[in-house]
This record gives C-alpha cells, structure tokens and sequence, in this order.
C-alpha cells in the first residue's frame, strides 16, 4: 500500500536532479553539446548559485524522506454485526470502534440444536450467505455450575419464560451460586469463507436482581461485588465475555493486515 502523500509519480525528484541541469537554465552556453568557452561572468553565476543547488537538493531530499516514513493511511475493515438488538449493537461499537467500523443488519436466522460453537458457526454461514458479504455474529450461554451449565445456549429463552428473578430461584436450593458468562463471535468476510470463532469467558456468580433491568441478565450476574447491570460502561467492557471476545478479534484483524 501506497505510504499518505509519498512521491508515486514517474517524473524525476528534485534530489535527483543535477545542478548541471539546473544551471544550463542560468549559463545556456555551459552544456555539454556546446563547445563555447563559459565568459567569466558565467562561470561567477554558476559559482555563486552552486551551493544553493545543493541546499535546495538537500531540502527536497528531508522532506520526501520525511513523508516516506508516514504512517500509512488506510481505512479500517467493515463488519455487518447480525443483530436487532440496540443493546448489544451499542456495547459492540464501543469496543471495536474506530479500530473496526460496525454496520448493523437484522437478518432472520434459523437457530439450530447443539453445541455454542456448532450453533455460532451455522448462523454465521447463513448470515454470509443472506447478505453475500463480510458478517459478525454472536451466540452466549450463561452456565449455571450448579445445574450443570443450564440454562447455557437457551439463556434467552430461560429469560424470556421466567425472568431475573425466576432464574435466580433457580439456585434457590443450591449453596453454589457460581456460573461463567460465555460470548462467542464468529466472523466470516463472506459467503464461501470458514468463519473464525473468537469466546471470552467471564466468572462470576447469580445474585438478586440489581440495577437497570434492560439489557438481558446483566442485573443477576455478579462481578466482583457489582452487577454487569450496575458496572460503568467502560468498566464493564474491560472485564465482560462480550468485550473479552472481541478484544481476541481485535487482535485477529490486526494479525491479518500486518502479514
């Protein structure tokens, strides 16, 4: 790639240029196809105005090695994230962006029976499929250590079946309250292309509800003494399965377009 303002034309630097060529423009009769005898008055010209060739030489010289060293200039890759929900788009933009600039697309995907990853990597090849381009999507458990993992990849119908509090009745009976928060993104940069799986894995433990009750089950799962529900922005980016995962395809990216 090209470096910002770098020299890319076929004419002749002025580094390059040299002071003969310049001063046939001031002594006409000094060239080498001339057998005239420069006059005294000419050879004081080119004299005089020697040292300011090679000054002005030097000076072109800096400057087109000074922009040679710019850093390259280059627009950052596209994701189409596969999501209606605004929340998670919000969270989503604010830790790849600028780095990686998030186009959002609702497409309507079919959810399959098995495993996060074998559930992320066929939504995500159906995604690419659906709009013929670069697409992100994401899948997340919520694993209860008491129940095994449940609800895990079903989280959200658990929660729309029976809410904050009817999942935390869940471990009423139980002394173990733990459960590990799993994210896992799958990218593909278009129909035809193996997507690449990016999980972050965050453990904490199911309390009462605390916070703001309108993104998902932030309000129940504890870390470190607060509520995702409860966490600033920031904070909770730095620490979350989401922001974990996707720090891991930050990193991806960079990787690729430094080989």
């Amino acid at each position: 790639m090209d470096r910002a303002y770098a020299y890319t034309g076929k004419a002749t630097p002025l580094h390059a240029i040299r002071p003969l060529q310049i001063c046939k423009h001031f002594v006409p009769s000094y060239t080498s196809s001339s057998s005239k005898t420069p006059t005294h008055s000419q050879c004081c010209i080119l004299w005089a105005v020697t040292p300011y060739i090679f000054l002005v030489q030097f000076t072109f010289f800096l400057f087109e090695f000074r922009l040679a060293r710019l850093p390259t200039m280059s627009t950052p890759p596209v994701v189409n994230f596969i999501t209606g929900n605004a929340n998670k788009l919000r969270e989503v933009k604010a830790i790849l962006e600028p780095a990686i600039a998030v186009q959002s697309q609702a497409v309507d995907l079919e959810e399959v029976q098995g495993t996060v990853e074998e559930v992320t990597l066929a939504k995500c090849l159906k995604a690419a499929e659906t709009i013929q381009g670069p697409v992100l999507v994401e899948d997340t458990c919520l694993c209860f250590k008491a129940l095994n993992d449940l609800p895990g990849p079903y989280i959200k119908w658990f929660m729309q079946s029976i809410g904050h509090q009817g999942l935390n009745n869940l471990l009423v009976a139980y002394e173990d309250k733990s459960a590990d928060a799993v994210c896992t993104f799958a990218y593909s940069p278009g129909p035809g292309h193996e997507p690449v799986l990016f999980q972050g894995r965050t453990r904490g433990k199911i309390v009462p509800p605390r916070g703001p009750a309108d993104f998902g089950w932030d309000a129940i799962f504890e870390y470190n003494g607060q509520t995702y529900a409860e966490m600033e922005k920031a904070a909770k980016n730095k620490i979350s399965h989401r922001g974990l995962a996707l720090k891991k395809l930050q990193d991806w990216f960079a990787q690729q377009r430094a080989s």
